[in-house]
């Protein structure tokens, strides 16, 4: 999914979900010096901005050269909130959180289903060795 970000004069930095419509909205609104009502990802209620309060309304690509120069003490990308020094995960927002979990969920799943296929599988091959054996020996 793509974003843009807002990054405010208190450098809080919000991760919008990319439409031409909230983008353009946002941008038009900056250059008014207007209000901003965005809705970030996993938010039911809109984010009201003064627009006079906002440094920079960034895109994708931008944004990723601001966290790689400026280094910012926190930043988001998708979902995850990371140090500006070390990169490391700090937090999830509570959508990311809840998408990881799931992913984690179908991981453990599949794992247990492969270690039980595995354990049949040795099963089968045990019996099949000592009914090979009896035949033989039979």
């Amino acid at each position: 999914m793509k974003y843009f970000y807002i990054i405010c004069r208190d450098k809080q930095i919000l991760e919008i979900p990319f439409s031409e419509n909230a983008y353009k909205t946002a941008t038009e609104e900056l250059v008014k010096k207007g209000i901003m009502a965005i809705r970030p990802k996993g938010k039911n209620v809109p984010v009201i901005i003064n627009s006079v309060d906002v440094s920079k309304i960034l895109d994708e690509e931008t944004y990723n050269d601001y966290i790689h120069s400026v280094k910012p003490q926190e930043f988001i990308l998708n979902g995850t909130w990371r140090d500006g020094k070390e990169r490391r995960v700090l937090r999830y927002e509570k959508w990311k959180e809840l998408e990881v979990a799931e992913q984690q969920k179908q991981l453990t799943e599949t794992f247990k289903e492969k270690s039980s296929s595995d354990k049949i599988d040795k099963k089968i091959e045990e019996i099949r060795d000592k009914l090979s054996k009896k035949l033989a020996c039979g």
